[in-house]
């Protein structure tokens, strides 16, 4: 599980706010409006529950989803096309330091709208032919002499 980023958390709480006082946000939540100040505030080292999150949640503006709160939070770890969205696409690799399919088409200066179309073909292909894709045997790497 993933720690409490309470930054990551306090922004995000700033951004559900939106144009209401604290108060009025507390007042909509059901959230006591002095804590939502020290979660805005990044003062305490422990996150709110989730019944607490779903609650700020259900009254949050500017697109503030729960999952976002409860991934901040540390309830619950990012899923992978979040993360693999935080790091540029020439610099993905693979489980065993490869460069990923992504990292490499955007090195050869292919656009992420590309990539992305690229990724649907893929997937498709894999679909229909899924015996195409069984690695029976372990790939060996051409060594440079």
């Amino acid at each position: 599980m993933a720690r409490f980023d309470k930054e990551a958390f306090a922004d995000l709480l700033h951004k559900a706010r939106g144009d209401r006082s604290i108060n009025q946000y507390g007042l909509h939540a059901g959230v006591d409006p002095g804590y939502i100040s020290r979660l805005v505030r990044a003062i305490p080292d422990t996150a709110p529950g989730p019944g607490i999150i779903r609650r700020l949640a259900a009254k949050a503006y500017g697109g503030v989803k729960f999952e976002d709160l409860m991934i901040a939070a540390g309830h619950i770890d990012a899923p992978v096309s979040t993360r693999l969205k935080e790091t540029p696409l020439d610099q993905r690799v693979e489980n065993d330091g490869e460069l990923s399919l992504e990292g490499f088409l955007a090195r050869h200066g292919f656009s992420e709208e590309d990539i992305r179309a690229f990724k649907a073909l893929e997937e498709g292909i894999r679909a229909r032919n899924p015996q195409n894709f069984k690695v029976t045997r372990p790939l060996k790497r051409p060594t440079n002499k």
